[in-house]
C-alpha cells in the first residue's frame, strides 16, 4: 500500500510539472532576435533558392558542374541574401574536378572576401583553403585586419595552409 502511495504522489507531481511547463509555453520562444528583414521561414522564394543551391555540393564532390549548375552558382554568389551567398560559396568550393571550373570558382569567391557580412567572409576564406587557392593570397591578406576576430583567425590559418608566413 505504501508503494502505491509513493507512485501516486510522484505521478501527480510529474503531471503538475508538465502542466506548468505547457502553460508557460517553455520551448516555444527563441532567445535569438529576428533578422531585420523578417523571418526567412515564411519566404518561399528564399527556400526554393536555398534548396536548389544546397543540393549542388554533393554533386560537385563527384563530378564537374554542368554549365546550367554554374549559371545558378554565378547568380547565387551575388544574391542579396547572405545565406544564399554562403550556400553558393559552399557549392563552389567543391569545383575541384575541372581546372577551369576551379579557376572560375576562385574568381567568383574572391569578391566575397570583402562582403559586408562577416560570416560570408569566413566561408569565402575557408573556401580558399579547400580550393588550395594560392593565387588568392593577396586578397586574403587584408582579412588579417578584419574587424571580426573569427575572420582574422581563419585568414591566418588559411594563409599558413597556403604556405604564406604569418606572424602570430
Amino acid at each position: 500500500m505504501r508503494r502505491y502511495y509513493f507512485l501516486a504522489i510522484a505521478t501527480a507531481l510529474l503531471v503538475t510539472v508538465i502542466f506548468v511547463v505547457i502553460k508557460l509555453g517553455v520551448g516555444r520562444k527563441t532567445l535569438l532576435p529576428e533578422k531585420k528583414e523578417g523571418p526567412l521561414i515564411r519566404d518561399p522564394i528564399f527556400w526554393s533558392k536555398f534548396k536548389m543551391i544546397n543540393s549542388l555540393p554533393p554533386i560537385g564532390r563527384q563530378r564537374p558542374y554542368t554549365e546550367k549548375e554554374m549559371t545558378i552558382l554565378r547568380q547565387a554568389i551575388s544574391d542579396p541574401n547572405e545565406y544564399i551567398r554562403i550556400e553558393a560559396i559552399a557549392a563552389l568550393r567543391e569545383a575541384k574536378h575541372d581546372p577551369k571550373q576551379r579557376e572560375e570558382a576562385i574568381k567568383l569567391i574572391v569578391p566575397c572576401l570583402k562582403d559586408p557580412e562577416w560570416i560570408v567572409r569566413i566561408y569565402a576564406v575557408r573556401s580558399m583553403y579547400w580550393l588550395k587557392a594560392k593565387e588568392a593570397i593577396p586578397h586574403i591578406l587584408p582579412l588579417l585586419n578584419d574587424p571580426h576576430s573569427d575572420v582574422r583567425e581563419d585568414a591566418k590559418k588559411v594563409l599558413k595552409h597556403l604556405g604564406y608566413s604569418v606572424k602570430d
